[in-house]
């Protein structure tokens, strides 16, 4: 499996993780739920964000890479 795959895949498992851990259980109490939910957001949340952003900045890096790549086999192509 190539890097963008990998870093695809962990950018969502992230993303189901947080609308888990945002998602009130029923069978939860709700202090319980909101608990939970805020000491995941105090500990982890933040640490999450900087990650996912600095994956999102590896991908547009990536596209600019492939796309300047591709236009300068066009320009020595023509």
């Amino acid at each position: 499996m190539n890097n963008e795959r990998l870093t695809l895949l962990s950018l969502t498992a992230i993303h189901d993780l947080i609308i888990e851990m945002s998602y009130v259980h029923r069978v939860r109490n709700l202090n319980i739920n909101r608990r939970i939910s805020l000491s995941f957001r105090d500990s982890q949340l933040y640490n999450i964000f900087k990650e996912s952003l600095q994956h999102v900045d590896y991908f547009i890096n990536q596209i600019q890479t492939q796309q300047a790549m591709q236009s300068v086999a066009i320009t020595s192509q023509g």
